[in-house]
C-alpha cells in the first residue's frame, strides 16, 4: 500500500513519471531506474541521471511513504524544488506527522514552508553578529497582522 501511495504522489509531482525499478547491472548489483513516458513513449534512466529537483522529490516522497514510524530531520528539503512542487509536499508531510511520520524537524527558508507550518509550530533561530544563535518561538497564525503572510513579516524583520 506505501509504494503504490509512493508512486501516485511521484506521479502528480513528477511530469510523465510512471515508476521506478531496480534493474540488474551485475550478479549482485542493481541500479535505480525511473521509468517515464514522454508523448506516449516510454524511456529510462538511472537515479544519477535524473535531475536534481527529481531525485529531491524522490528522496521526500519515499521519506514520507516508505519510512514508516520514523522522525524526520531535513535541513532545507524545499532546495532544488519547485514552489508549486513543495506546497503538495508539506501538505502531505503535515498530514503524516502522527501516522506514518512519527515527528518531523524542518531547517527552512522557503516562504511557503515558513508559511504552511510556522504559524503553528515554528520556531525560530537567528544568528546574532557574536556568532551566538538564539532561539524563540514563532508568532502563531492568529498574531500575524492581516493581510501579511509569516514569510512576508520574517522577510521585513517583523516576526518579533
Amino acid at each position: 500500500d506505501r509504494v503504490e501511495a509512493f508512486r501516485s504522489d511521484l506521479q502528480d509531482a513528477i511530469g510523465g513519471f510512471r515508476g521506478i525499478r531496480l534493474k540488474r547491472v551485475g550478479d549482485e548489483a542493481r541500479s535505480v531506474m525511473i521509468v517515464q513516458d514522454n508523448n506516449g513513449t516510454r524511456y529510462e534512466m538511472r537515479l544519477d541521471e535524473a535531475s536534481d529537483g527529481e531525485r529531491a522529490l524522490a528522496t521526500l516522497y519515499a521519506l514520507l511513504h516508505l519510512g514508516h514510524g520514523s522522525t524526520l530531520l531535513l535541513d532545507e528539503p524545499d532546495n532544488y524544488v519547485d514552489l508549486p512542487e513543495i506546497q503538495p509536499w508539506l501538505i502531505a508531510l503535515s498530514d503524516a506527522c502522527g501516522d506514518t511520520v512519527s515527528q518531523a524537524v524542518l531547517c527552512s527558508h522557503h516562504p511557503e514552508a515558513i508559511d504552511y507550518l510556522g504559524g503553528d509550530c515554528g520556531i525560530f533561530l537567528r544568528r546574532e553578529s557574536s556568532g551566538v544563535a538564539t532561539v524563540r518561538y514563532g508568532p502563531c497564525r492568529e498574531a500575524v497582522k492581516p493581510g501579511l503572510k509569516l514569510s512576508e513579516l520574517v522577510a521585513r524583520g517583523w516576526e518579533e
